[in-house]
């Protein structure tokens, strides 16, 4: 008597080698410990590459857009003095002031006194990270230089930081021709907007004295990134009045 049931015709062997192959494959059709660790390994190396990589752009970039902001402030300042543009001071106790920013410097005296600076210009310190922006308005100085009381200065501007707050990018060099600066300043002199670098002798009378070269005829800017270790260089030429980063 067959035990085959009156509703279901009997297999082929067909149907079995059919069967058994999906059970074979639903078994080797599972990841192993070891195919899954191994998974995750390569996932973990490619998300630490790419974020490795992500953060050298950022770096780089931070590094770019410092060097972009002193060329641009550059020729900002040099179109300011071929325009002549009147800078606001005020004179407590006689002495210019420059009160961009606000009449805080001017003490009790109001700042609302506009004169056009015998010129305008920047100021650079190797090691800084920042760089100052000054009018040259002291008829007692002209030296197109800025004043060490600060009297002159008319903003300040800050590289990029890092997450904690420290400096990240900094100026590691100044070079006037062959020579290294522990700062520099370039100034464009009204009207004419002629660029002066680390201005002396000749007119006005009252700037410094030149050494043996004279006035310098290039100045080199150097920023480095301290995280990225990569340099950029701005570089300027008084006779061209040029701006390029390098």
């Amino acid at each position: 008597m067959s035990s085959a049931s009156p509703d279901r015709p009997p297999r082929s062997a067909g149907a079995h080698c059919v069967e058994a192959g999906q059970r074979r494959w639903a078994r080797k059709s599972g990841f192993s410990v070891i195919e899954l660790m191994t998974s995750i390994v390569i996932l973990v190396i490619i998300t630490t590459s790419v974020s490795i990589n992500i953060s050298k752009v950022k770096m780089r970039e931070e590094l770019d857009a410092s060097a972009r902001q002193i060329a641009s402030t550059l020729r900002n300042l040099q179109a300011q003095a071929l325009a002549a543009r009147m800078i606001k001071t005020c004179r407590p106790s006689g002495v210019t002031i420059v009160c961009e920013l606000g009449a805080s410097p001017c003490g009790a005296s109001a700042c609302g006194m506009s004169i056009v600076p015998m010129a305008v210009g920047m100021t650079v310190v190797r090691g800084a990270s920042s760089f100052q922006t000054f009018a040259d308005v002291d008829v007692t100085l002209e030296d197109r230089r800025q004043d060490a009381s600060g009297r002159e200065t008319i903003s300040r501007t800050d590289f990029a930081t890092s997450r904690a707050g420290t400096a990240a990018v900094t100026v590691t060099g100044l070079m006037a021709d062959a020579d290294a600066l522990a700062g520099a300043s370039i100034a464009f002199e009204r009207q004419n907007g002629n660029m002066r670098i680390e201005a002396c002798g000749g007119s006005p009378p009252l700037t410094p004295a030149c050494g043996a070269g004279g006035e310098p005829m290039t100045l080199a800017i150097t920023l480095t990134h301290a995280r990225l270790g990569k340099s950029v260089v701005v570089s300027m030429n008084r006779l061209t009045g040029k701006v390029s980063i390098d």
